[in-house]
């Protein structure tokens, strides 16, 4: 039967389509007003309150630390990997995107990567070919997924700026 013909069933459909967009609206009012948090990420002295079954939901490294004898409320994550990176300079973004790539990786958060990965690629454009060199250096460095997944990236916009590359070494 169709939909549009049973004003019924339109309005069953637009509520169960509505459902996420309610959950998330209320999950993030709820953590907004630190009301039902059940963990504190501290990171760089920043405290991000969170809910475990959010978090552990996307990260299975979360997971598995609040499911094994984790019994504090608050988890420090040591990166000394982002120390020297100005957030708010485009120059930094590809190298940016490397060190959440690589966060993504080591916290076992998939998706992270994913949005890591297709970033990196689309800001490499912009990158000078000096910056676009060392974050060759910056890719073959780490021993995280990393290589096997931005190195194709890395290497066709090389390819493509080959010409640039090379009449700026000269």
């Amino acid at each position: 039967m169709d939909t549009w013909g049973n004003p019924l069933q339109k309005v069953r459909d637009d509520a169960r389509r509505a459902r996420p967009q309610i959950a998330l609206a209320a999950f993030k009012q709820y953590r907004d007003e630190d009301r039902f948090t059940d963990l504190t990420i501290v990171c760089h002295g920043h405290e991000f309150k969170c809910h475990k079954v959010i978090v552990c939901a996307q990260s299975s490294f979360f997971a598995t630390a609040c499911t094994n004898g984790f019994q504090g409320r608050a988890y420090v994550v040591r990166d000394d990997a982002s120390h020297g990176l100005d957030f708010d300079n485009p120059r930094y973004l590809p190298r940016i995107h490397i060190h959440l790539f690589e966060l993504g990786d080591k916290y076992h958060t998939p998706e992270l990567c994913q949005v890591a990965a297709s970033c990196f690629g689309s800001t490499l454009h912009c990158t000078s070919p000096q910056q676009l060199l060392s974050c060759v250096q910056l890719i073959y460095e780490h021993e995280c997924n990393i290589t096997q997944v931005l190195q194709g990236e890395i290497i066709s916009k090389i390819i493509s700026r080959s010409a640039d590359i090379v009449r700026d070494e000269e």
